[in-house]
């Protein structure tokens, strides 16, 4: 999905003050969030603002949110509550029942409750983002932030379990726990296979080629390995179903016969050393 994502409020106006400061820990949740969407493949469209004023942030995330090149398909704003009468708990706001956001809100509250956190439910709402924002789209307000009772539950996991709580939510194929060692070399996701150098660090390859053991692969720029796909990196090459890049042997691919040279480059519009000949697309005719 394409999804519109800010960490509730702004530098300039902060939110709610408790045990801890809502906006300085949503920024971080914030980051969290984005870095498990996206590595599981989903676009994030930074929604965030420096407005001085409760409106001026509102209208401008709305307004990025909206704007037809972003395309977004999902808005989330990312909250804690605050309480003046020893309130806590987790609860999520949509504008109703029928709106696309409200399953994920549904999602959200239990997996939250689930951490230890009191269920307060699904709420429905007409604020400002429920009726200016054109896609589905929840407020999730994790916690109370002047709550000790939240708040000592909320210290017990880091931002990046509470991101995979969040973010199996939205997207089932997201683990729902974080797995804190990631290996060095090969991981595997939903997605698809990417190669930590550092597992420790968290660095992975992420827009190259990379020898490994003698083997070259290709990495996009999420950090997946490309798999069974071409790809022109001024020539054309093509990285097989194990993410190897074909070299010097001729492959079946989608009905048509093509041959590689010894560095992995198509051959294209000739003879190849053994004698056959390839068209201009580099497929084998007779």
């Amino acid at each position: 999905m394409i999804i519109g994502l800010r960490a509730g409020h702004s530098d300039n106006c902060t939110g709610a003050v408790g045990i801890v400061n809502e906006h300085d820990q949503m920024k971080l949740y914030y980051a969290a969030v984005k870095n498990v969407l996206e590595m599981y493949g989903h676009t994030v469209i930074n929604c965030n603002s420096n407005a001085n004023t409760e409106n001026g942030e509102l209208s401008e995330g709305a307004r990025i949110a909206n704007d037809d090149n972003n395309k977004c398909e999902l808005f989330i704003s990312l909250h804690m509550n605050a309480s003046d009468s020893g309130g806590h708990g987790t609860e999520v706001l949509v504008s109703s029942a029928s709106s696309k956001a409200y399953p994920y809100a549904q999602k959200l509250v239990s997996n939250f409750a689930e951490l230890g956190f009191t269920n307060r439910g699904v709420k429905f709402v007409q604020d400002y983002e429920m009726n200016h924002i054109n896609c589905g789209n929840i407020i999730s307000e994790i916690c109370f932030c002047d709550s000790q009772i939240d708040i000592d539950i909320f210290n017990k996991y880091s931002w990046e379990q509470l991101a995979y709580t969040f973010c199996n939510a939205i997207d089932s194929n997201i683990p729902k726990s974080y797995v804190s060692i990631w290996n060095i070399g090969w991981n595997q996701d939903a997605t698809g296979w990417w190669y930590s150098p550092n597992p420790f660090a968290k660095t992975y390859y992420k827009d190259s080629w990379e020898n490994i053991n003698g083997e070259w692969y290709s990495f996009n720029h999420k950090g997946y390995a490309r798999e069974s796909e071409w790809f022109k990196d001024k020539l054309w090459y093509y990285l097989k179903v194990s993410c190897k890049m074909a070299k010097s042997e001729w492959l079946w691919i989608d009905g048509e016969c093509y041959c590689f040279d010894y560095s992995g480059a198509l051959y294209i519009n000739c003879k190849t050393p053994d004698g056959y000949y390839v068209d201009e697309n580099g497929a084998w005719f007779k």
